[in-house]
């Protein structure tokens, strides 16, 4: 099971929280991409963070805090590549967009 949450509050801290929790004795970890873009023009982006964290084990929860330099609209997209010993990878993804004004 995955869950994810991405705020932005008044002071323009974009916080993006991460959370797996898998099955005891097969899942082995994930590898977690965050990405956080900033909307340019209409339908243009341009990245603003982009970071990967590998975590170990059946379950991971972390907040990750980004400090913004600009107000506008902010797209984030969190990827889980969750694996383990019972087969192929999953890959499960979060994207929700907020604003900075």
């Amino acid at each position: 099971m995955m869950n994810s949450s991405f705020i932005i509050t008044e002071t323009g801290e974009a916080i993006v929280g991460v959370n797996y929790e898998g099955y005891t004795g097969v899942t082995t970890g994930a590898t977690i991409t965050i990405k956080i873009e900033k909307r340019t023009l209409l339908f243009f982006w341009s990245d603003v963070v982009d970071e990967t964290i590998t975590a170990v084990g059946d379950s991971y929860f972390k907040e990750f805090y980004y400090q913004l330099e600009d107000k506008g609209t902010y797209r984030c997209s969190v990827v889980y590549t969750v694996s383990g010993t019972g087969g192929a990878d999953d890959v499960l993804t979060f994207e929700d967009t907020e604003k900075y004004e």
